[in-house]
């Protein structure tokens, strides 16, 4: 059995770009969340729409700001090592070549 790391290359760029579509629609789909929830708490008055606009946004912006980057980091370190393991691999096969 042999020993090492192997990747599939079309499929680690396939799941990047699929994780970068998903990040893509969770953004739009949350802001279209916040527009409907903002039609609703128009309506609101008093304490109830204080803190929904004082506590309750400002955590969530928070929230998907976090969920946006640490999707973005994992898009970004998945793409790094494909290319890192496919400059790699096609450097190990061009020295061999080079032995003949």
């Amino acid at each position: 059995m042999s020993e090492g790391i192997f990747i599939n290359h079309q499929r680690a760029q396939v799941s990047a770009l699929t994780m970068e579509t998903q990040q893509r629609l969770i953004k739009d789909a949350v802001g279209e969340l916040q527009q409907n929830l903002n039609k609703v708490i128009g309506f609101w008055e008093g304490p109830d729409q204080e803190f929904y606009y004082g506590t309750v946004v400002p955590t969530w912006q928070r929230q998907i700001e976090l969920l946006d980057q640490q999707l973005g980091t994992l898009v970004q370190i998945l793409q790094e090592n494909s290319q890192t393991y496919a400059r790699t691999a096609a450097r190990a096969a061009s020295n061999f070549e080079n032995i003949r």
